[in-house]
């Protein structure tokens, strides 16, 4: 797709841990659990590049995103890699899906959802919002 073209890989110097933003996320699992509203996470959706399944400092930086995830007790949605998507699933920039994308990412997040449920790892969908 033209609108795709030229695209790169985010440079490797942006997939760094944010103290500022991770504390941030912190913060908001904090109110959530003082509110009793569930949260769940999720990769974004993002152009795929196989740089990010193949360089450790893009795998490294996936992998303090779910360990922060999984130290705060809050739910992740699958793996990086699930979010990941190719050319025809992108529309017009890294991280925004096309209507095929979005199809295919909300029916990740409706699985990923389903198996949290039947796993018991959420157990109120009305705590959800």
């Amino acid at each position: 797709d033209s609108r795709l073209a030229g695209f790169l890989p985010y440079p490797r110097e942006k997939f760094v841990y944010d103290e500022v933003a991770m504390q941030r996320l912190a913060d908001t699992v904090d109110w959530a659990n003082a509110n009793n509203i569930a949260l769940v996470a999720s990769f974004p959706a993002f152009l795929d590049f196989d740089v990010y399944r193949n360089d450790d400092i893009y795998m490294e930086f996936f992998e303090s995103l779910s360990g922060f995830w999984t130290e705060a007790s809050v739910p992740l949605l699958g793996t990086p890699y699930l979010f990941m998507y190719g050319n025809e699933d992108m529309y017009d920039t890294h991280y925004h899906n096309n209507v095929q994308g979005m199809t295919k990412r909300t029916a990740r997040i409706i699985s990923g959802l389903e198996e949290l449920f039947a796993n018991g790892r959420l157990d109120d969908p009305r705590r959800l919002h």
